[in-house]
């Protein structure tokens, strides 16, 4: 049997962004991520999170909400910027303190909000990230 290399797996995502997107969430919804003594920003080739705001380029790409949810319009935004935020603690570029998951998830609450998801539905997918959540933000439970 012939072993194959240079192969990997490669999650299928659910969203692209077509273009660039950035997010002043320090100013929109008076939240700041506390980066750490020596760090001013976290950067990926794919975007750039610093204590009041997130940058996403064209071709980022995430997979939503995990769970047993529906995927609608008024989460995609929302899941875009938690995403990004609970990445970046998984890579420790963001310290994956409480208060920092606590942030990307009240972020996450208010962007649903904004974007018109009724009262009960984001309350339930808030609680959803606060009670399971830790282990994505300290990246386990990967695939």
């Amino acid at each position: 049997m012939q072993k194959v290399q240079d192969v990997t797996y490669q999650k299928a995502w659910r969203y692209t962004l077509g273009k660039p997107y950035s997010l002043n969430f320090g100013v929109k919804y008076g939240k700041t991520l506390h980066m750490g003594e020596a760090q001013a920003a976290a950067s990926t080739s794919f975007y750039t999170l610093s204590s009041d705001e997130l940058k996403a380029g064209s071709g980022y790409a995430w997979d939503g909400a995990s769970g047993p949810v529906f995927q609608t319009k008024n989460s995609v935004e929302a899941t875009l910027v938690h995403d990004i935020m609970y990445q970046a603690m998984a890579a420790d570029l963001v310290p994956a303190t409480r208060p920092n998951r606590k942030i990307a998830d009240k972020i996450f609450l208010l962007i649903l909000k904004k974007n018109g998801m009724g009262f009960l539905r984001r309350r339930l997918w808030y609680a959803a990230v606060r009670l399971f959540g830790a282990n994505q933000s300290r990246g386990e439970n990967r695939e």
